[in-house]
């Protein structure tokens, strides 16, 4: 879908909000992705990846095994991670990785890559813009951006703010919620198109009522409701047309 200007001077006319809906009912996978960190390595195999964040938030995370950037790194033919966190950038770097300090709201990189990652990062961000047009600037014509942010009509966060007295919050440094129409509307702003979006299976639970509430997740959908309503995060694909 070209700009919503080409279709009418109003964008909350009818006409519009349909047009969109039904470029995004395209563009909306079938089923929701099993495991996000495959998912990412197969299309970071032998390409050149910039990985946006990779820390994730603590040094600890970066021993885990199932560390994202480090199972990106081992698919890539050539992988950079930048985040903002100086101290934690200096010891992976002191450790042999390629990283750099970066944030994506002040500055571009002088270089482009294939694919571009950014994991539950962009929720923590307040110039979302500015990222979207820097992510932009460092793709390669036909290049790929990847991201992952938390969906705000996940059903167990609409469940428990339905309760007096209760209230889910992601994480206190969160700044924004973010779906499919605005995403969409914030990549076309930065010439980028976005190419798909999918929900990410929930696959580990810690009570005996999230394991059979997932549980249940698979017949409700058979029966038609939305995996989006289980789905904690979504994932959306954009990219930069040659």
């Amino acid at each position: 879908m070209k700009e919503w200007h080409g279709h009418a001077g109003d964008p909350n006319t009818g006409d519009v909000r349909l047009t969109r809906g039904d470029v995004l009912r395209r563009i909306r996978q079938p089923h929701s992705i099993e495991d996000r960190a495959a998912y990412i390595v197969a299309l970071a195999k032998d390409k050149k990846v910039l990985d946006c964040g990779m820390v994730e938030h603590t040094l600890a995370a970066t021993e885990s095994p199932n560390w994202l950037h480090g199972r990106i790194r081992s698919a890539a033919r050539e992988c950079l991670g930048v985040d903002i966190l100086e101290d934690e950038v200096n010891a992976l770097r002191a450790k042999g990785y390629n990283v750099r300090t970066l944030d994506v709201t002040r500055a571009a990189l002088p270089e482009t890559f294939d694919l571009i990652v950014s994991c539950e990062i962009i929720e923590h961000i307040d110039n979302l813009g500015l990222a979207f047009a820097n992510f932009a600037k460092m793709l390669a014509p036909g290049g790929r951006l990847v991201i992952t942010t938390p969906y705000p009509w996940y059903l167990n966060c609409l469940l428990k703010n339905l309760r007096t007295g209760s209230q889910l919050s992601e994480s206190v440094d969160h700044v924004a919620w973010h779906e499919p129409f605005t995403l969409y509307e914030l990549s076309q702003r930065s010439g980028l198109r976005m190419d798909s979006y999918t929900g990410l299976h929930v696959t580990q639970t810690y009570t005996a009522k999230a394991k059979l509430f997932f549980a249940m997740s698979r017949m409700l959908i058979g029966l038609g409701f939305k995996y989006e309503l289980f789905s904690k995060s979504l994932l959306y694909e954009f990219v930069k047309d040659s």
